[in-house]
């Protein structure tokens, strides 16, 4: 079981390979709570992930009400 030390912002896990774990900031903990537990229809073939125009404009409006947010 490795042990974890924090320095400042990141996170040290070990033991080996040592990896360095950057905690979210403000801003990324609440677009991801704005975002958290919506539901989303079905899209049409070929427009779903990424290109999902309804899950880029919630996401937008999510960044936009959490402008200005740091850790």
């Amino acid at each position: 079981m490795g042990s974890r030390r924090g320095m400042g912002r990141l996170t040290v896990t070990v033991p080996s390979p040592m990896r360095f774990k950057k905690r979210a900031s403000a801003f990324n903990a609440c677009v991801g709570a704005a975002l958290r537990g919506q539901k989303y229809s079905k899209p049409a073939p070929g427009t779903g992930g990424r290109r999902d125009k309804r899950i880029q404009s919630a996401f937008i409006s999510a960044a936009r009400s959490c402008a200005g947010r740091r850790a």
